[in-house]
């Protein structure tokens, strides 16, 4: 599929999330731009969640960096995900911070 010609609306550069000895995500690179509909898919425990946690700034990374529109995203505060403008549709209920 051809890119558009601009900043990435979203962008993984080598990101990993390590919980104690489990590896949830590993060394992820990923690029979305704006207008693309993206799922992630796969089975219990393979990362989908951290993923979006992340992408949210709910969770930081071990390693690597997230970007949104070409700004990494760093937890700051409790409505950084607000800010971002990234909503996550989870299995069970939660509301935005």
């Amino acid at each position: 599929m051809m890119q558009p010609e601009h900043t990435p609306l979203i962008e993984f550069k080598n990101v990993s999330k390590r919980y104690d000895n489990h590896t949830a995500v590993n060394e992820l690179n990923l690029t979305i731009y704006q207008g693309e509909f993206f799922v992630l898919v796969g089975g219990s425990g393979s990362g989908k969640s951290t993923t979006l946690r992340m992408i949210n700034a709910l969770t930081e990374p071990t390693d690597g960096d997230v970007y949104f529109n070409g700004r990494r995203i760093k937890i700051t505060t409790s409505a950084s995900c607000a800010t971002a403008s990234v909503m996550c549709c989870n299995k069970s209920p939660c509301s935005p911070p």
